[in-house]
């Protein structure tokens, strides 16, 4: 009997060390779902409770005879239960872990080897060592041999995938990368393509290394011509890593901002991961076309020479007045001027400066974002022989990316504007911008703020939230994690009322769905996947 609740003891270990690594493994692009904010202080406070109970067990096994030894193990396991309850319950932030067919199977060989382990380390010891070092340690064996044979596993991926791509080589592969816009250009750029050539592209926001070579290998390569890829990065490498993968032809970079950068831990590594792509690029001669209304990469693009550059000027506030740069031998630079943003659509122009082309386009798609997104793909297509013709009736009927910008109509007949993908500063200021142009009488923004920055994350969420205060007349704020800093913000505005809400919940759909036409509500950032 003390032997199965031994066992069952180790489970329960086990299961809260699973979702310690969980947190490491997803920063590892290893399609794990982040679960659990985890910091050394708290992994230690767990481990050092566990290790009590196990000083417990041993002081009282001393005492007590083997009979009574049952009631006490059948104890300490209910509060190494409650306790790990109580870890996750506190530190939860995220959906609960996918089980993929990766995820199964590393979990299905992790779990295997554990239970060798833990049987071989129970009966070289007799099982009087401390349970919960016993149990760590053969989670750190069963979880290294995992990893050993999971990147075997991904290395033969890579090279079937290699393989594959060598057996078409007129097959150009464009590249698409930055901190946020990738998925939009990429699917913009695809449509556009689409009128003249055959083309494919990643789907979704498949951007990791394995989630790359499952589409590709999954996928019949006959007769493409073009595969746009999209690239994410979480830290220094990552990029190139894919580049080696895919060997790309061309490239876009969206933007450069804040985005990740828990995980790169400055500025200046996002910017170099993200230039990667343009480095490959550049060195193999081709084409690179790069969003110069970011400083960031207008500083640092100057040293390539197969680079096209794209500018977007909003003429309806008319406050951007971006300096002209020295167009070098080989390069392009298109800018877009927007003349009117509402709640229809975008009317904008893009000019062809080194052909003296201009060609005159709208879009049902909203903000200033959106037409920096479309010049991007345009500005590539029109180098791959593309006409601007065929190009104006593509950009007419765009749909918008599923909650990104995407306007719909409430049950009350409120207009509600889903932009509640991952969110960053830039793209919360641009959803501020585009409001401004929206005449009606009320607006409400309900959002948990910005995540994921770190240090600087309460400073950015207060001046977010001081600039929307004067846009909006109603902020909800969802969860508790950047609660104080709107409050912060808000505070600061007499005419913005806040209102605050621990999660996501079907009253706040029901409150929306009931708001006539005269209202407008935006959902800013990830609310329905992270805070529900």
């Amino acid at each position: 009997m003390i032997d199965v609740l031994y066992f069952a003891n180790s489970v329960v270990v086990l299961f809260i060390i699973s979702y310690i690594f969980t947190y490491y493994l997803q920063l590892n692009r290893y399609e794990f779902v982040e679960t659990i904010r985890v910091t050394w202080r708290s992994c230690i406070n767990l481990l050092a409770s566990y290790l009590i109970i196990d000083l417990v067990d041993m002081i009282i096994f001393v005492i007590l005879d083997y009979s009574d030894m049952l009631i006490v193990f059948a104890l300490t396991y209910i509060c190494r239960l409650i306790l790990s309850i109580y870890y996750i319950r506190k530190n939860i932030i995220k959906n609960r872990l996918r089980f993929t067919k990766r995820v199964v199977r590393f979990c299905a060989i992790n779990i295997a080897i554990f239970i060798a382990c833990i049987l071989l380390i129970f009966n070289l010891f007799n099982g009087l060592v401390f349970h919960a070092v016993v149990v760590l340690i053969a989670y750190l064996i069963s979880f290294i041999l995992s990893k050993i044979i999971e990147y075997f596993i991904a290395k033969l991926y890579i090279y079937a995938t290699k393989k594959k791509l060598r057996n078409y080589p007129d097959l150009k592969v464009i590249g698409v990368t930055g901190s946020y816009g990738k998925t939009s250009v990429k699917h913009i750029l695809c449509e556009l393509l689409q009128t003249k050539y055959i083309c494919k592209c990643t789907p979704l926001s498949y951007n990791t290394p394995m989630g790359i070579c499952k589409y590709i290998r999954s996928i019949d390569l006959s007769g493409v011509e073009y595969l746009i890829v999209e690239m994410g990065a979480t830290k220094c490498g990552d990029i190139k890593f894919i580049c080696g993968i895919v060997n790309p032809d061309y490239a876009i970079l969206t933007n450069v901002g804040e985005q990740h950068l828990n995980s790169f831990k400055s500025l200046d590594n996002i910017v170099k991961t993200k230039m990667e792509l343009i480095d490959y690029v550049d060195n193999k001669k081709g084409i690179s076309v790069v969003n110069c209304n970011n400083e960031l990469i207008k500083n640092t693009c100057g040293k390539y020479t197969h680079v096209s550059s794209v500018y977007v000027y909003n003429m309806v506030d008319n406050v951007k007045n971006y300096n002209d740069i020295i167009v070098k031998h080989g390069n392009k630079v298109y800018k877009s001027y927007i003349e009117k943003i509402n709640k229809n659509g975008t009317k904008f122009n893009i000019f062809d400066i080194c052909n003296n082309k201009v060609g005159y386009l709208s879009t049902m798609l909203l903000g200033e974002h959106n037409v920096l997104n479309i010049s991007l793909a345009v500005s590539l297509s029109l180098m791959l022989g593309l006409d601007i013709d065929d190009i104006d009736s593509v950009v007419s009927k765009l749909q918008p990316v599923s909650n990104r910008m995407e306007l719909r109509v409430g049950l009350g007949g409120a207009s509600i504007i889903m932009n509640a993908y991952n969110s960053n500063s830039n793209s919360f200021m641009q959803m501020i911008e585009t409001v401004k142009n929206f005449d009606v009488n009320r607006k409400i923004l309900i959002t948990p703020g910005v995540v994921e920055l770190g240090k600087i994350q309460h400073d950015v969420n207060r001046d977010l939230a001081i600039k929307a205060s004067h846009v909006f007349d109603e902020i909800w704020v969802i969860n508790k994690v950047n609660k104080y800093a709107f409050l912060e913000g808000v505070g600061e505005c007499a005419a913005c009322q806040l209102k605050c809400f621990d999660k996501l919940d079907k009253n706040i759909f029901d409150i929306v769905n009931a708001l006539q036409s005269d209202t407008l509500v935006v959902f800013e950032n990830d609310l329905p996947d992270s805070y529900k």
